[in-house]
């Protein structure tokens, strides 16, 4: 609390210390703010005026002048603070406190001699310098950066700025500048009877909008012309080697850039300004270098002087020639030799085209309304000449000042859209937009419209999309409706050059439906303007719009001059034609034909023309591929667009080559719709056949399928049916071997001597087997012959039925026909194979057995298809052998 009790806060400043603040550290943190504001506000004017932004340059003798970037704490005014810490001076203990005063003195003079001259070469003062304990500071019109920072000397910087690092100078601004420092210098020669004592490329400022203009009068002294040509006498100079460190160094002019008088004969005149403008030319072409460097050895400097007045002007390289011989003259040893400041403007090397506009348009405001219109007139053809920096800096600034007068705005308007190409978009809303907003703005069609119009690319790929909307497009609507035939023309001309940088909204709702308006209620000469720009639009136009607003709006046009008529053929030909890279290979061609006449090559111009025909006809075909962008098909050129081009072909005002082109298009349409069209039925063929091909094969796998399970049927019963004839067929020839054997016995006995008795007894016996063994059969009591007999026949004749029901009647003499029940027991021991249902049936072997019954079936394959050639087989019959009719019914049956 004493701590910040003890600090002055100024009125107006509320310092709130919160119960956060309770560490050492925040508490100390806090202390040096307030110290810091108190600094500024109270301790220094100029401070409490202007707030302090960030270092951006350096300038003065050895760079002690720190150069920042402010602003004004009211109304907002963009300046330049020159700042030198005098904390810092103070804190040298090698350095005594006369050396320091002395150096005090010298900054004091530079701002103090400044702030008294008025010259548009001369660096603006805005406030005059203000000291306080720590600080010397006066503020300037804003700067960029010394001349030295530019040209490399950045070693007091904390950090160098993008814009020093790209900032490349190039020839046509340094003649610019050096033309302006001879300004400011003849000024203070001539008017202020002033020498500056110390012209460097440190004490040369180069402000914002690109100007060089003199600063650092740390040196300057008056002249009083006493007698002419007589030298005056330089105040005290140290002889010898000068200090080393930047405060000896900041005490004196800079050595490498005085002239020779100031040494050897200790005087000064102003001459000697020029030998130092002169170094200053030579290091503009070298980076900041001068000719020699004595690094503040006078003797150095005096070897220096000598050689430099034994040079050639061919030895000044990196000069322009005609420069070169002027900055010789520049560094005569006498100065009765060197020119005065005044008339080094006037040599031949600032007498060019360019040079003069630069000079014109910096005295634009002292010239009078004739002299700017024939000026402007002939600028646009200059200004591709000048770097992007002179024209945003130089020649803007001027241009946008002269549209408040109209009569200059429709001629300085060409040039302002020049310099705006090489702008961004936001140098443009910055710099352009806002001296143009009341131009765009206005109701009123004038001249000025006009051109506004023509630069519409420009105003639409530099203007931000809201600002299109607010002052572009109702510009173009404004201008689409106006009554001046020549303003409506001049829109429809530009609105297409200009459709990629419009909005497919804008384009479909707001445009095209006004180019259509006019071209349907305008002159036959607005309509054809108007049907130009929709040819040139159809680019940007998708099918919807092309069929449905397009289309209804050429039938709309009521206009037949030939004009008109060849701008609606112009349409179509746009679509169906020159849309296609097919085109493109038919002008090659012609052009190639045109060239080959032209070098009088009758041979390859016979071959070519010969061939020109099949070539044209071949790609006019493929012309027509990019009919699908715009919904093109064969319906809509047959139905619509080629009755309303057959009933424009006969109009009386069309004359023969008018109405040859319209044939030509006829046919091509005619010819492309027989092509599509064709192609189209084929297909539909071809697609037909493969779907009855596909039904018929899905019928046949259903047939196969229901073979299968007939056969399957058929196995089962049959097995069924070898089981029952087995057993019965066993117990039948079981009965007769028991009875074979009594019989035997009996036979045996009987040869023995037995009795009657036992033959009857054995009788008896074997009927009563023959007996029982009828009974266990399922058939009724009969021999076993009969029984087996009767059930084949019974399932014989039952399976034929299930064969005549499951099976499909036959459609051709050709068709496949299962085997009957009667067939496949006659075959069956034949062959194992199914094959053999195939073959003539006949009679078992004796040696087959029930065994052979029961092996399991196997369906038959699908027969083999009928051998044709072509796709049409399928659907079609064979043909039958000889002159024999194709049976109707049978036909019908296949397809």
């Amino acid at each position: 609390k004493d701590l910040l009790s003890s600090i002055a806060v100024p009125v107006g400043v509320r310092v709130q210390v919160t119960r956060e603040a309770k560490t050492c550290d925040q508490i100390t943190g806090l202390t040096l703010q307030l110290d810091r504001m108190q600094r500024f506000f109270t301790s220094n004017a100029c401070f409490k005026e202007y707030e302090l932004g960030n270092q951006v340059a350096t300038a003065g003798p050895s760079m002690l002048w720190r150069i920042h970037e402010g602003k004004h704490r009211s109304n907002g005014q963009v300046v330049s603070l020159f700042v030198f810490d005098k904390k810092g001076l103070n804190q040298d203990k090698l350095t005594s406190k006369a050396t320091k005063e002395k150096l005090l003195a010298i900054l004091r003079q530079g701002p103090t001699q400044l702030q008294k001259l008025r010259h548009p070469a001369i660096l603006r003062v805005v406030h005059p310098l203000a000291e306080s304990k720590d600080y010397l500071v006066f503020a300037t019109e804003p700067v960029t950066a010394s001349l030295g920072n530019l040209l490399g000397d950045t070693e007091k910087l904390p950090s160098v700025s993008l814009a020093i690092q790209h900032y490349e100078l190039c020839e046509m601004e340094c003649a610019l500048g050096i033309l302006q420092l001879c300004s400011a210098l003849d000024f203070c020669h001539t008017n202020g009877q002033l020498l500056h004592g110390n012209i460097t490329p440190t004490s040369i400022i180069v402000t914002a909008d690109g100007a060089w203009k003199l600063a650092g009068f740390h040196f300057a002294c008056h002249v009083k012309y006493q007698e002419p040509g007589k030298a005056y006498t330089f105040p005290e100079y140290s002889s010898g080697l000068v200090g080393r460190n930047a405060v000896e160094r900041a005490l004196l002019p800079a050595l490498d850039y005085l002239a020779p008088e100031y040494i050897i004969s200790k005087t000064c005149e102003p001459a000697s300004d020029v030998y130092s403008l002169a170094q200053v030319i030579f290091s503009c072409f070298h980076r900041g270098r001068p000719i020699f460097e004595c690094d503040g050895n006078v003797l150095d400097f005096q070897s220096n002087c000598e050689k430099i007045s034994r040079m050639q002007p061919v030895e000044l390289d990196g000069i322009p020639p005609e420069l070169a011989q002027l900055t010789k003259q520049m560094l005569a040893t006498h100065t009765s030799l060197r020119p005065t400041a005044a008339n080094i403007g006037l040599h031949t090397y600032f007498q060019n085209t360019e040079m003069q506009s630069l000079r014109f348009v910096s005295a634009l405001c002292e010239k009078d309304l004739m002299e700017k219109s024939s000026f402007f007139q002939g600028l646009p053809q200059v200004l591709p000449k000048f770097s992007k920096r002179l024209l945003q800096q130089r020649l803007l600034p001027p241009l946008l000042q002269e549209l408040k007068t109209p009569v200059l705005a429709q001629l300085t308007l060409p040039s302002i859209f020049i310099i705006s190409e090489s702008l961004s978009i936001v140098e443009f809303e910055t710099l352009v937009l806002p001296d143009l907003q009341p131009l765009l703005e206005s109701q009123e069609i004038t001249p000025t419209t006009t051109i506004l119009l023509s630069k519409l690319d420009v105003l639409l790929t530099k203007c931000p999309k809201p600002l299109v909307s607010q002052y572009v497009l109702p510009m173009i609507y404004r201008c689409l409706l106006a009554p001046d035939a020549s303003v409506v023309c001049t829109a429809l001309s530009v609105i297409p050059t200009s459709m990629n940088a419009l909005d497919y909204a804008v384009l479909k709702d707001e445009i095209i439906p006004r180019v259509q308006a006019v071209a349907v209620k305008g002159n036959s000469s607005l309509c054809i303007n108007a049907l130009i720009a929709i040819a040139k639009l159809l680019p940007v136009m998708d099918k919807w719009m092309f069929t449905d607003s397009v289309i209804p709006m050429l039938d709309a046009v009521k206009h037949r001059d030939p004009g008109v008529l060849m701008a609606l053929l112009g349409i179509y030909y746009q679509v169906l034609v020159k849309a296609s890279y097919s085109a493109i290979c038919v002008c090659m061609w012609l052009s190639a034909l045109s060239l080959m006449r032209m070098l009088q090559l009758p041979i390859v111009y016979t071959l070519l023309f010969c061939c020109n025909k099949a070539f044209i006809q071949l790609f006019g075909c493929q012309a027509f591929k990019d009919k699908r962008k715009y919904g093109l098909d064969c319906q809509l050129l047959a139905s619509v667009i080629v009755p309303f081009l057959s009933k424009l072909s006969v109009e009386p005002s069309l004359n023969a080559s008018q109405f040859l082109k319209y044939t030509k298009m006829l046919q091509s349409m005619l010819g492309f719709i027989q092509e599509t069209r064709h192609a189209e039925l084929v297909e539909q063929e071809a697609l037909q056949r493969d779907a009855k091909a596909v039904a018929s094969g899905m019928h046949t796998t259903s047939q196969q399928q229901a073979t299968e399970g007939m056969f399957a049927g058929m196995q089962t019963a049959m097995t069924g049916f070898v089981d029952a004839v087995s057993t019965a067929t066993g117990s039948a020839f079981n009965a007769i071997a028991t009875a074979a054997s009594k019989v035997q016995q009996q036979a045996q006995s009987r040869a023995e001597g037995q009795g009657d008795v036992a033959n009857s007894a054995a009788s008896t016996s074997l009927t009563a087997s023959l007996a029982s063994s009828s009974n266990t059969s399922p058939a009724p009591a009969c021999t076993s012959t009969t029984t087996s007999n009767h059930f084949a026949t019974t399932a014989t004749t039952q399976f034929d039925d299930v064969l005549s029901a499951t099976t499909a009647p036959p459609t051709s003499t050709s068709a496949y026909h299962p085997p009957t029940m009667t067939q496949l027991s006659a075959t069956a021991g034949a062959d194992d194979t199914f094959g053999g249902l195939f073959a003539t049936p006949s009679p078992p072997p004796a040696s087959s057995t029930s065994a052979s019954l029961t092996k399991p079936l196997t369906p038959p394959t699908q027969p083999q298809p009928l051998q044709t050639t072509g796709f049409e087989s399928l659907l079609l019959p064979a043909k039958p052998a000889g002159k024999a009719k194709v049976d109707v019914s049978e036909f019908d049956l296949l397809s």
